[in-house]
């Protein structure tokens, strides 16, 4: 039931069945909101020696993994747009958790690493983020693990069409 605070008037909608959704049902809201529970705190980010957002955890992690890499390889990776990177990148490279070298062989682009003050603010957190994985680990036997690694691939490959 909706109200309209602007009169004393009480109206109701009702949507079409055909085009309602139910979102404990709808699978692509099921995964957001999971992996939103399976992510670090903001109390965890914020705890941590440099208090950072949880999308710069993410740019850390993934510098951390691969690094040193380039900024559109970041996007790619973290599903996140250019000018999102972009901005993420500047501030870890500001408060001195990044650094960046220019590629060899190419002055037009430059790579990212992790900075001393970078690796130590990374590993504050990777103990919080292995906790979440023995959340899980301890719920699914091996084989459950991986017909889940399988599934989440199949997802994975028919997203990247």
């Amino acid at each position: 039931m909706a109200r309209d605070f602007g009169t004393s008037m009480t109206t109701t909608s009702t949507a079409p069945s055909t085009t309602a959704i139910r979102l404990a049902e709808f699978l692509p809201y099921r995964f957001g909101a999971l992996g939103h529970r399976l992510t670090l705190s903001e109390a965890e980010l914020r705890a941590s020696p440099v208090p950072i957002t949880l999308q710069e955890w993410k740019v850390l992690a993934i510098v951390a993994d691969r690094g040193p890499v380039m900024p559109v390889e970041i996007g790619r990776l973290g599903t996140q747009p250019k000018a999102t990177v972009s901005r993420l990148v500047a501030r870890l490279l500001e408060i001195g958790l990044l650094g960046r070298r220019p590629k060899a062989g190419d002055g037009r682009t430059f790579e990212l690493s992790l900075t001393d003050k970078g690796w130590r603010v990374y590993g504050e957190l990777v103990p919080h983020a292995r906790r979440l994985e023995a959340m899980i680990a301890v719920a699914l036997s091996s084989r459950e693990r991986e017909t889940l690694e399988q599934l989440i691939g199949k997802i994975e490959a028919v997203l990247e069409k």
